[in-house]
């Protein structure tokens, strides 16, 4: 879920009480940065940017298992 200024939300979904899902249990769950994805500017690029990278990684990690 997308929080403002990468900020824990409270009523942010904790994924970790579901171990049987993959991204949970690898800790690869990805929370956006709500303030830069509000609107279609240069700074939703840079989360985007942000969001590729994440899931580079992931995949890394899942294609070495």
């Amino acid at each position: 879920q997308p929080t403002p200024h990468s900020a824990k939300n409270a009523d942010a979904l904790d994924w970790s009480v579901y171990p049987h899902i993959l991204a949970s249990k690898n800790d690869l769950i990805f929370h956006p940065n709500a303030d830069k994805t509000h609107r279609m500017t240069v700074r939703m690029l840079e989360e985007v940017e942000r969001l590729c990278a994440f899931v580079d990684q992931a995949r890394q990690r899942y294609n070495t298992k």
